[in-house]
């Protein structure tokens, strides 16, 4: 079993692995994006609906790094569909 957070290190504070790179990163906003959830707030689990008592931070499970990755294969992706949709119109072609 691995660890998700390691314990706090002097120089850099408690650290967390990246799923997909596998690399650890101090747990921090400059490295992790992180979703904030207010006190009061509506959520939802196991198909009920409550209110927070504390407010929540979440850091997500993928690093800044391979999000910025992930968009850019995204972009590549959709800009490549885009490039082969005109040719078949400029073609007179339908897909």
């Amino acid at each position: 079993m691995t660890l998700a957070v390691l314990p706090a290190e002097p120089e850099l504070g408690p650290q967390k692995r990246c799923t997909v790179c596998g690399d650890w990163w101090p747990l921090d906003p400059e490295f992790w994006y992180v979703r904030r959830y207010a006190a009061g707030e509506p959520a939802t689990a196991r198909g009920r609906t409550y209110s927070r008592h504390t407010p929540v931070v979440h850091f997500y499970s993928r690093c800044r790094a391979c999000w910025a990755d992930r968009a850019h294969e995204q972009y590549v992706a959709r800009s490549a569909r885009a490039h082969v949709r005109a040719y078949m119109r400029a073609c007179g072609e339908t897909a």
